[in-house]
C-alpha cells in the first residue's frame, strides 16, 4: 500500500472508531432518560392514584371524572416531554458523528497533498482533531442528558402539583357545595313551622332574683307554635309545691321574630298571666308583660338584651343583660350533640314598693289585715346570675339540665336576700 493510501485508511478507521463511541454514549444517554422517565411515571402513576382514591369518595362522580383526565393528561405530556428529549440526544449524537464523518472525508480526499507529502504528520494531525471532535460531542451529549433528567423531574413535579392542587380545589368546591346545601337545610329548618312541647322543671322557683320568701319547685309544662313568617304563640302553667292551689298561673303569649342577617334577631311579644287567688309568686299581681328582645351571635358569644315591661295596675319594668359561652363538647353523626353554654346575667330595672302589700293582701291566707306600704318605686340592679346548663340533642328531640346561681339585691320585700341556687330541667320534642 502506498503513504497515501495507508493515511486515507488510518482517518477512515479513527473516524469509525470515533463515531463509533459517539454513537455509544448517545445510546446509553437515551436509555437513561427513557428509564428516568419511566421511572418517575411509575412513581407519579403511584401518587395520583393514591390521591384519587383518597378522594374519590368526598367529591362527585363528575369531579372525579375531572381528576381522572388531568392525571392522564399531564402523564401523557410528561411522557412527551421525555420523548422529546430522548430525541434530542439522538439527534446531537447523529450530528456530532455526520461531524466526524465529514471531517474524514475531507482529510482522506487529501485534497492538497503532493509528492513526498509527510502523511504521518497528517495522520496525527487528523487523530487529534478527531479525538477533539469526539470530546467535544460526547461532553455536549453529557450535558444534554443532564439538562433532559432535570426537565423530566421538573415535569413530573409539576404533574404531581397539578394533580394534588386540583384534588384539593375540587375538595374545596365540594365542601363548599356541601355547607351550603347544609346552611340551606338548616335555614329551611330555622325557618320552619314548627309545634315545641316542652317540660321543664326549677327548684326553687324565682323571678328577677325574688322568690317572696317561699321556697317552692314548680314543674311548667308549654306549647309553642313558630310559623315561618316570624309570627309565634305559646300557652304554658305551672304547678307549684306548697301552695293552696298546685296549678299556680297560666300563661298565652303571641308575638312576631324576625333575623338580620347571620348574627342579628329581635323579638316582641304580649304575655297575659292568669295567677291564681292564692298564688306566692312574686309577679303574681302583674297580669301583663311587653317584652321585646335583641339577640347577637358572634363566634364564640351570644348576647342578649331583653326588656319587659310587667303591668296590671301598676307596673314595673326591668332590663336583662345577657352573655352565653356556648361550647360543643360532643357532635357525632346520628348520636345528637352535647354542649356545655355558661352565661352571665344582669338584671337592672324598677320595683314599686306598693306591689309588696298587693302580693301579702293576695296571698294572705288567715284574713289578718295587712297594712299598705306608701307607693314608692326604686331603680336599681336587681339581680346577678351565673348559669352553667347541660344540653343534649338528638333529633327532635332536646333535654338540659343547669344550675343558676342567683346573687339578689335590692330587695324589698321578704324574698331571700343571699347567695342561692337554682336547679333547672327541662325536656323538649320539636313536630316540624
Amino acid at each position: 500500500m502506498s503513504p497515501l493510501e495507508i493515511f486515507q485508511r488510518t482517518v477512515k478507521d479513527r473516524s469509525v472508531l470515533a463515531q463509533t463511541e459517539v454513537e455509544r454514549c448517545g445510546d446509553s444517554l437515551a436509555a437513561t432518560i427513557a428509564d428516568s422517565s419511566a421511572s418517575a411515571k411509575r412513581g407519579f402513576t403511584l401518587f395520583s392514584d393514591s390521591v384519587v382514591a383518597a378522594t374519590a369518595d368526598s367529591m362527585n362522580a363528575l369531579r372525579r371524572a375531572s381528576l381522572d383526565s388531568l392525571k392522564e393528561r399531564v402523564a401523557l405530556a410528561a411522557v412527551a416531554v421525555a420523548d422529546q428529549h430522548v430525541a434530542a440526544v439522538r439527534a446531537l449524537a447523529r450530528e456530532t458523528r455526520q461531524v466526524i464523518l465529514a471531517s474524514a472525508n475531507r482529510a482522506a480526499a487529501c485534497a492538497d497533498c503532493g509528492p513526498g507529502d509527510d502523511y504521518g504528520r497528517r495522520g496525527n494531525g487528523f487523530l487529534e482533531l478527531c479525538d477533539s471532535l469526539k470530546d467535544t460531542g460526547i461532553d455536549a451529549l453529557t450535558t444534554r442528558a443532564d439538562q433532559a433528567l432535570d426537565a423530566i423531574s421538573q415535569r413530573y413535579d409539576y404533574a404531581r402539583d397539578s394533580v394534588s392542587e386540583r384534588a384539593e380545589s375540587l375538595l374545596d368546591k365540594e365542601r363548599e357545595e356541601r355547607e351550603a346545601r347544609a346552611d340551606s337545610i338548616a335555614l329551611e329548618e330555622e325557618i320552619a313551622s314548627r309545634l315545641i312541647i316542652t317540660l321543664g322543671y326549677d327548684n326553687p322557683v324565682a323571678y328577677l332574683g325574688r322568690d317572696n320568701g317561699v321556697h317552692f319547685y314548680g314543674v311548667s309544662p308549654s306549647v309553642l307554635y313558630n310559623h315561618r313568617s316570624g309570627l309565634f304563640a305559646s300557652v304554658s302553667g305551672s304547678w307549684l309545691d306548697k301552695t293552696k292551689n298546685s296549678w299556680d298561673v297560666s300563661t298565652a303569649s303571641v308575638g312576631f321574630k324576625h333575623s338580620i342577617g347571620d348574627a342579628w334577631s329581635g323579638s316582641l311579644s304580649y304575655t297575659h298571666l292568669w295567677f291564681s287567688s292564692t298564688s306566692s309568686q312574686s309577679k303574681s299581681v302583674l297580669d301583663n308583660s311587653l317584652d321585646l328582645d335583641v339577640e347577637w351571635s358572634g363566634a364564640l358569644v351570644t348576647t342578649t338584651a331583653e326588656i319587659s315591661f310587667a303591668f296590671s295596675k301598676t307596673s314595673e319594668t326591668s332590663l336583662l343583660l345577657t352573655a352565653v359561652a356556648p361550647l360543643t363538647v360532643y357532635e357525632g353523626a346520628g348520636r345528637g350533640t352535647l354542649a356545655f353554654e355558661p352565661g352571665i346575667t344582669g338584671a337592672y330595672g324598677q320595683q314599686d314598693a306598693s306591689l309588696v302589700t298587693a302580693r301579702k293582701q293576695k296571698s294572705n291566707k288567715n284574713g289578718v289585715p295587712v297594712a299598705n306600704v306608701k307607693p314608692r318605686k326604686t331603680i336599681g340592679v336587681l339581680e346577678y346570675e351565673l348559669s352553667l346548663p347541660l344540653s343534649y340533642h338528638l333529633g327532635a328531640y332536646a333535654f338540659s339540665a343547669g344550675y343558676t346561681i342567683v346573687l339578689p339585691l335590692n330587695i324589698l320585700d321578704e324574698s331571700t336576700s343571699s347567695l342561692f341556687g337554682v336547679l333547672s330541667i327541662e325536656i323538649s320534642m320539636t313536630i316540624r
